[in-house]
């Protein structure tokens, strides 16, 4: 019971300290882009690069133990609770999620191709290296293409008093 209840306590402190630090990271972020003078993608796209590097770090050390089901099963379960569970918890918390310009409903789709992109690669049984790098390929293609088209250079971020090096450092 008391180790149970030491765990429960484990949890808590945990979630509570996640919640702290990507607080951190959202404001450490979004300070960097307003000294850059960097548009909105730049930050989000900052964003979701740094909450990918668990996801990253976990595949690179299942890769190197040899234990492939571990990386791939990341990678899927990843993917499913992004696409399901936090698009769901945001439409139940925020209401409707409405996608109403045409090039968004672009950019959804192409998001939804290149998700699935692994599941096709994977039909022959393994994902190799030319996989790997169609992969690679197709997520540059695809963070190119949103770049070229949504860089309209518009920030409405006010320069942060502190400098830039300190933002940096907490992200």
């Amino acid at each position: 019971m008391v180790d149970m209840l030491m765990q429960l306590i484990g949890l808590i402190f945990s979630i509570l300290l996640l919640a702290k630090a990507s607080g951190i990271l959202i404001k450490s972020v979004t300070n960097i882009a307003a000294h850059k003078k960097w548009s909105e993608f730049v930050v989000s796209f900052l964003l979701a690069a740094a909450t990918s590097f668990p996801e990253l770090a976990v595949c690179v050390t299942a890769a190197l133990s040899d234990d492939s089901a571990l990386a791939l099963g990341n990678i899927i379960g990843s993917n499913i609770a992004n696409t399901t569970l936090v698009v769901g918890l945001i439409a139940v918390a925020g209401a409707n999620i409405r996608v109403t310009v045409r090039e968004k409903k672009q950019d959804s789709l192409y998001a939804a191709v290149i998700t699935l992109l692994p599941l096709v690669l994977l039909i022959d049984g393994t994902i190799s290296r030319i996989d790997g790098l169609i992969l690679l390929a197709s997520y540059i293609f695809y963070i190119s293409r949103l770049y070229i088209l949504r860089s309209d250079n518009t920030h409405k971020l006010e320069k942060p008093k502190r400098p830039l090096s300190t933002y940096v450092i907490h992200f």
